[in-house]
């Protein structure tokens, strides 16, 4: 077991720590019995006095500090760094927004790959947007989402979404298609709001429990609780760009869509134009209610995490 996840399990606590500081008491008792009791006894040498102890403590103390200097300069100056690229590591579910704004303020291209996309339209992409617009950069983003036309797709979803929220929270196939669309309007959005983002629209048909946002520095592998971590990949590890060429893969797979078709400005969105740029995609025939609901939810589009 390496030294720093010998650490790790030691400060998150349980039996492990506290195995570790029963043998550190057990074993500094033994000692202090063989120094005091059986020593002089065996060698038939004086009881040492605490003041010669504390002083000899003190000189040790003070070469375990000057060594302790020396060999952390050693490490800091002279050894290279750890391959520490190609490890996964963990993130607190705190920290994923602000990972997730660096990206966008860094980032030339944007790969997303999730189920509705419902976080992506509330928080990246008018990000992504802000960031192209003030830096005047091109940023071209692939969004992969589930496929709407898909009734496999959307009642496996929805099943999924049901079984882990309140009864308050229905979740049924509806509720899903509509969200998908709401994503595709907000990318159509994008588009003519910030000319700088090239979106690009694909259509995946396996639900995945990962939410996957990738840009060339850094891979963040989320979930959809709130409350559970994220994993990261730092760019130049084996991981990093093993995601990059899953995700390409993934592309490659899905189903795309045009993006040729002019997209909306927001202030245009409505029921009507919304039943009609979804049809001009060939996403089949939206009733008048359905499109209510999916310009409202476009509109003010909520992030599932607050």
């Amino acid at each position: 077991m390496e030294i720093l996840e010998l650490v790790n399990r030691l400060r998150r606590g349980g039996w492990m720590r506290n195995l570790f500081f029963g043998i550190v008491a057990v074993a500094v008792a033994l000692l202090l019995l063989v120094r005091y009791l059986i020593l002089p006894v065996v060698v038939h040498h004086p009881v040492p006095s605490l003041a010669d102890d504390l002083g000899q403590v003190d000189d040790l103390l003070l070469v375990t500090l000057v060594g302790s200097v020396l060999v952390i300069t050693f490490l800091v100056f002279f050894l290279p760094g750890p391959p520490t690229s190609d490890r996964m590591t963990e993130v607190e579910p705190h920290r994923i927004a602000d990972i997730l704004r660096d990206g966008a303020d860094e980032a030339t291209e944007w790969w997303y790959s999730g189920n509705t996309g419902r976080h992506f339209r509330a928080k990246t992409l008018p990000l992504l947007g802000d960031r192209a617009t003030k830096r005047r950069r091109g940023i071209d983003v692939h969004l992969m989402i589930l496929d709407p036309t898909s009734t496999r797709s959307c009642d496996t979803y929805s099943a999924y979404l049901q079984a882990s929220s309140s009864k308050a929270d229905r979740w049924d196939a509806r509720r899903v298609r509509n969200e998908l669309f709401a994503t595709i309007v907000c990318a159509y959005v994008a588009k003519v709001a910030n000319p700088l983002l090239s979106i690009n629209v694909g259509f995946r048909e396996v639900v995945s429990v990962f939410r996957i946002d990738f840009w060339p520095r850094l891979a963040l592998i989320s979930m959809e609780s709130k409350s559970d971590p994220a994993l990261t990949c730092a760019e130049g590890g084996l991981f990093h760009d093993r995601y990059r060429r899953d995700l390409e893969l993934s592309w490659e797979q899905c189903r795309h869509l045009d993006d040729r078709i002019a997209g909306l400005e927001s202030s245009a969105v409505n029921a009507g134009s919304v039943v009609q740029l979804l049809k001009q995609l060939g996403l089949g025939d939206v009733s008048e209610a359905d499109g209510e609901v999916i310009a409202g939810l476009a509109h003010k589009p909520k992030d599932p995490y607050d």
